[in-house]
């Protein structure tokens, strides 16, 4: 079941607390995946719950959650490689079939031998997803309709807000994701699925009229991505600011509450372990290894060794290692699925994975590290790895890097330059890098290694 739109844990321990405050019953404009209203419930919050939205995805699983039918149906012209997949035959087994499409929708157009690989495991293993996913969705189901209940509402947000009167208590929080997920989730449902969408207008979260309409309410929280001066001028002080990251902090407004909710959660770290001293030189009989990082052991070489430039937002990472020689740390890399699981079109086909960082620790004796640790990257053992955490073939690792020059000189000679871009944001060029992974073990890139860079 994907959960595209789901606010961080942080956040939800932060509405979780507000629960008790709540007098009255809870409107939830812009859903999304109703994690606001599970949070809510989690709290201990017993009263109604009304959600309302426009996509195909959300109502189709806010029309379940409610109790209620909803008009879907597979469409005539639905593509051949995506028929069968939407099992309209009741409510329940919808949303559990749109929840788990929404894994396709970078490929669901089906344009190359990956696609089809993807789409053809899905099918095979179809019967199996949607009884785990119709588990899960019952299980959500108990959770939000505990107390007063739960419904649901396929209406334009502002639509929404002026038919209900201001006795009520409204929670938004707008998405927290790119809008062209958005269009990729709704464009593909459309392909397979015949439904007529609610009127609506756009909202542009810079303006003031959507913060005009909430905070007419008795009680209200508003979470948002970054603080907006003009916005702030209407809504106060934030309540909770929740840093994800070095630079990814998310802020949340309060109105009528009988206390002041403060929460400044910060990222947590834990050493990972011996780091390779600054001087040492290394001999060439050291014995290569690998381990896994947790997200707090992740953060503490963040903190040591990445630039102050970078953010670490860990939302999302797949797998965070650390490789070492005679098991002390000489660097790490971070993965993720890349936004909604795109790929780029590389000369060769397979399946890639976002590399999101790497780094290699300081060295005054060894001043290319760097490089050791991207060649760590294209190890059988990193492969490996990546497959049992996401049972893929994977077969890149694709990253980007922000340079003055057209050519980054840390990938170069290691990874191959797929794109060069405009990065004048960043002061020079973006520069789109990709390495084949699995190209020998460890132990073979350190032998390789010492041969081609070690003074």
């Amino acid at each position: 079941m994907s959960f595209l739109g789901s606010i961080a844990g942080p956040l939800r321990k932060v509405l979780a607390a507000y629960a008790s405050e709540i007098s009255v019953p809870v409107l939830l404009p812009c859903a999304g995946n109703f994690t606001v209203g599970a949070a809510l419930r989690s709290g201990g919050y017993r009263g109604k719950i009304t959600g309302c939205d426009i996509t195909l995805y959300t109502s189709a699983l806010g029309a379940y959650l409610a109790g209620r039918e909803i008009k879907i149906h597979e469409k005539k012209g639905c593509p051949e490689h995506l028929k069968g997949f939407l099992d309209c035959s009741n409510s329940e087994r919808l949303a559990a079939s749109v929840s788990i499409m929404l894994d396709l929708r970078q490929v669901w157009q089906n344009k190359n031998a990956w696609h089809r690989r993807v789409i053809a495991n899905y099918r095979h293993d179809w019967q199996k997803l949607m009884e785990k996913t119709v588990i899960k969705l019952q299980a959500y189901r108990a959770h939000l309709n505990r107390g007063d209940g739960f419904d649901y509402i396929a209406q334009d947000a502002g639509e929404f807000l002026d038919s209900q009167d201001h006795d009520h208590a409204v929670f938004i929080a707008p998405p927290t994701f790119g809008s062209n997920d958005y269009i990729k989730q709704e464009r593909m449902l459309a392909a397979a699925a015949d439904w007529t969408p609610p009127p609506y207008a756009e909202i542009s979260f810079k303006d003031t009229v959507i913060y005009e309409q909430i905070t007419a309410f008795r009680e209200w929280m508003i979470i948002m991505e970054r603080p907006l001066p003009e916005i702030e001028k209407l809504l106060g002080e934030p309540v909770a600011v929740v840093h994800k990251g070095r630079k990814s902090i998310t802020y949340a407004y309060a109105g009528h509450s009988r206390k002041t909710i403060v929460t400044r959660s910060y990222l947590v770290s834990r050493s990972p372990g011996p780091i390779l001293p600054f001087d040492r030189k290394l001999g060439g009989k050291e014995e290569p290894g690998i381990m896994i990082l947790n997200h707090e052991q992740t953060v503490r070489m963040n903190e040591l060794f990445m630039s102050a430039r970078v953010d670490y937002y860990l939302a999302g990472l797949v797998l965070s290692v650390a490789f070492c020689l005679d098991r002390q740390i000489i660097g790490k890399a971070d993965f993720k699925l890349g936004k909604g699981n795109a790929e780029w079109a590389l000369p060769e086909l397979g399946p890639q994975i976002y590399q999101q960082s790497d780094l290699a620790v300081p060295s005054d004796a060894e001043p290319r590290l760097a490089k050791l640790v991207l060649m760590f990257i294209q190890s059988h053992e990193v492969r490996l790895l990546l497959s049992k955490k996401i049972p893929e073939d994977w077969r890149f690792a694709i990253t980007t890097a922000f340079s003055r020059h057209p050519v980054s000189m840390k990938y170069r000679g290691i990874y191959k330059l797929h794109k060069r871009l405009d990065g004048s944001e960043h002061g020079g060029y973006r520069l789109n890098y990709y390495g084949e992974l699995g190209k020998w073990s460890l132990a073979e890139a350190y032998a390789k290694w010492l041969k081609k860079f070690h003074n």
